[in-house]
């Protein structure tokens, strides 16, 4: 509750420190970018051991209203951001910035057309993925109690991709995912859990060695009722290979 209570205090000191760059100012590079003059605690898993920034180190990102990036290293210090990078416009539908000096850059990506994703750091010289920040989540809830709430075993009635063996899926009630016979899914190796219910209808679950460059992932789909319609496994995602998708 304390580290809710300090979170919210942070998001309101940087409300009263934002930009108020001139909406009407020279075009921004990345276009209508709907985060623009928004702040984000945003939580850095490593990829790599070279990257800039620690694991699990909390940084605050600010979206200036002409499409800068604004960046602090010590949110809970609340002393102000120690960097700031241009926009570089867009890559694909990703918002890009680029840290000519250090040699790293950003891109962030939407959950939908309002909701940040994520952030993901590369280096500029090899774009080799560094790591990336995911979003603070202030709220009390722990995500694994999403999973155990799914507890049961649910009988697959189709195979949509790849092939199942057992044809049977099983929660138990730590949250730990008995897919098929060869493929058991611990709790412990759960390195990221998204809740993605209100853009995707899903919930994602990253497991280690996340956020490498290919880790397993399970994703598990809902139907207008709430209630688990499909899943589908990557043994190594984001390829497609081995994927498994099985509906109930």
């Amino acid at each position: 509750m304390k580290k809710t209570i300090a979170a919210l205090c942070i998001i309101l000191f940087w409300g009263c420190n934002s930009d108020n760059d001139n909406p009407g100012s020279p075009a921004n590079p990345q276009g209508n970018n709907p985060l623009r003059g928004n702040s984000y605690l945003m939580e850095f898993f490593q990829a790599d051991p070279s990257a800039p920034y620690q694991p699990d180190q909390v940084i605050g990102f600010e979206i200036k209203t002409n499409g800068d990036l604004r960046i602090d290293l010590d949110p809970d210090a609340m002393n102000g951001f120690e960097s700031e990078l241009k926009s570089a416009g867009k890559l694909g539908e990703e918002y890009s910035w680029e840290d000519n000096s250090g040699g790293y850059r950003y891109l962030l990506s939407l959950k939908d057309s309002v909701t940040i994703n994520e952030i993901n750091l590369f280096s500029l010289g090899t774009n080799d993925l560094l790591g990336q920040f995911t979003e603070v989540d202030t709220s009390s809830v722990d995500p694994l109690e999403l999973i155990k709430a799914l507890a049961g075993t649910y009988n697959v009635s189709s195979v949509l991709q790849g092939s199942h063996s057992r044809m049977t899926v099983t929660i138990d009630p730590d949250g730990n995912i008995d897919f098929d016979s060869s493929v058991q899914l611990d709790n412990s190796t759960y390195e990221l859990i998204s809740d993605q219910r209100e853009c995707c209808d899903g919930i994602w679950i990253d497991m280690t060695p996340y956020p490498t460059t290919t880790y397993p992932r399970i994703e598990l789909y809902f139907d207008t009722q709430g209630d688990l319609k499909s899943m589908a496994y990557y043994p190594q995602y984001s390829s497609v290979s081995g994927r498994v998708e099985v509906e109930f």
